[in-house]
């Protein structure tokens, strides 16, 4: 990500600067794909829950959110 930036700061994108670039470009990639999970999973347990009413609406985002925070830790600790 930071090569897109070297006409901008030229060399400076081989130092911390670029470093940063990288690291806030991953961040900002993981925290708009658990946004759009999150919003997903909360539109199929409403979808769901209209469906049968026997399924909380409430219970699958949090299913979800759990299981995507066990999957980020594991991708973060390799």
């Amino acid at each position: 990500m930071k090569s897109c930036f070297y006409p901008l700061i030229g060399d400076a994108i081989f130092g911390w600067i670029g470093d940063f670039i990288d690291v806030f470009s991953i961040m900002a990639t993981l925290f708009g794909v658990c946004t759009s999970l999150g919003l997903g999973a909360r539109q199929v347990a409403k979808g769901l829950s209209v469906l049968s009413s026997s399924i909380d609406a409430e219970s699958i985002p949090l299913q979800v959110k759990n299981d995507s925070i066990r999957k980020q830790i594991s991708d973060i600790n390799g």
